[in-house]
């Protein structure tokens, strides 16, 4: 049933239903022309590729597939399945990731944003090719960017780039990145510090959660490190990946 939502297959550019006349009396099937799959139900599915996020038109598949649960309910989007992985893919991306830029447009949150996506994607991919965008992306000066929107979606740019970085990289770019293990914390006097106001605590949990993919005693001594972090979810990964991943409670 269609929910109302404007950015999903069913309104897509790569939805074959949404071709010319021409191409569409050439087949009555209903699919993507990217990613090859058919198309059930266009108005529940949801991906980075479309116009809504991806006003550049980039053919090539962008992230996951997504899809919303039922009628009336919430805005959620549950994984479907991942993007198919050629060369050709994965030059695309890395192209595209290297020509982020800070100033993009401010859309709602989604998990179909498309720089979000492309990075998620070429670190799964365990692109190598990645690793110079990604460094450039961890780079960003957020004290230059004054707008707060902006800065958020950088925020989480930086996170996503942190944790690829490691990824891709087996937890050969901890040197890089063990900067990020106390960011924002310098900004609170001691004993005065404030959950609702720590606004870059979500690239410290990013940082401890691609702790994981190190082996080395110096990511063990960066946990141990922010086990004295006042915020409370970041601790409790910490302890999380301390006990499950070093065996250390």
């Amino acid at each position: 049933m269609h929910d109302g939502s404007l950015d999903c297959c069913g309104t897509c550019w790569f939805n074959s239903n949404n071709r010319n006349q021409e191409e569409k009396k050439e087949s009555k099937t209903v699919f993507c022309t990217i990613r090859n799959f058919k198309i059930h139900n266009g108005f529940t599915l949801f991906c980075a590729n479309h116009p809504s996020y991806n006003s550049n038109m980039i053919n090539v598949p962008i992230g996951s597939v997504f899809a919303k649960s039922g009628y009336g309910k919430p805005q959620e989007h549950k994984f479907l399945f991942h993007s198919p992985d050629n060369e050709r893919i994965r030059t695309k991306l890395v192209k595209v990731l290297n020509e982020i830029s800070v100033d993009y447009e401010f859309h709602k949150f989604s998990e179909t944003l498309v720089n979000e996506e492309l990075i998620k994607q070429l670190a799964l991919f365990k692109e190598q090719r990645a690793i110079e965008g990604l460094l450039k992306i961890i780079a960003i000066d957020l004290d230059t960017i004054k707008d707060l929107k902006v800065q958020n979606r950088v925020i989480m740019l930086i996170g996503l780039s942190i944790n690829a970085l490691m990824e891709i990289s087996q937890g050969e770019q901890l040197s890089m990145i063990e900067k990020f293990i106390s960011r924002g914390l310098e900004s609170f006097p001691e004993q005065a510090y404030n959950q609702q106001h720590d606004r870059f605590a979500s690239i410290r949990y990013f940082t401890i959660e691609s702790l994981k993919f190190s082996k080395s005693n110096k990511a063990i001594e960066l946990l141990i490190k922010a086990q004295q972090d006042p915020n409370t979810y970041v601790n409790q990964l910490v302890l999380e990946i301390l006990i499950e991943k070093f065996e250390i409670s």
